[in-house]
């Protein structure tokens, strides 16, 4: 099944993934790279479960940004950090990078800017902090089955 087009701006520019896009966001059985969820942290009155779907949406994303330092470091890998408010009205601001240790920062810098356009239901009681983890890994010399937790990318409905 194909993955639909997609784009998103960045710092870095404007990013095409999905379909006929040079971007692999293929899940299935061939070897893809793995972008995996790490910790998360939330501070504030709000529904973990919901925060954790909505960034999940946008795994394609960060897939894209993991596969442009993949052209710059085959071996290219580690975690990404950020930590962003998510204001009263739901939107993430203030998305920083809170100690990646992934060595591009041009792939950092691009997963940062992908959670500036996150929008969440409104929390309860005014703001909400998160630091969430992202790890990433080259793909393998044998393609590891899929990982159930790995979020695949957002399908558009119909």
């Amino acid at each position: 099944m194909a993955v639909p087009r997609s784009s998103f701006e960045s710092g870095l520019g404007r990013f095409l993934v999905g379909e006929d896009s040079g971007i692999n966001v293929n899940t299935g059985a061939t070897a893809a790279p793995s972008v995996r969820q790490g910790a998360v942290q939330v501070r504030g009155r709000f529904p973990s479960a919901v925060d954790l779907r909505i960034v999940r949406q946008r795994f394609d994303r960060y897939r894209a940004c993991y596969e442009l330092g993949l052209h710059h470091d085959q071996s290219l890998k580690g975690r990404v950090t950020v930590s962003f408010t998510i204001d009263p009205r739901g939107a993430a601001v203030k998305a920083r990078d809170d100690g990646s240790d992934l060595p591009y920062q041009v792939t950092v810098s691009c997963v940062v800017d992908a959670f500036k356009g996150l929008n969440f239901p409104a929390p309860e009681g005014g703001s909400v902090d998160v630091v969430y983890s992202l790890v990433f890994a080259p793909p393998s010399a044998t393609a590891a089955p899929a990982d159930p937790d790995a979020v695949a990318p957002h399908r558009a409905e119909p």
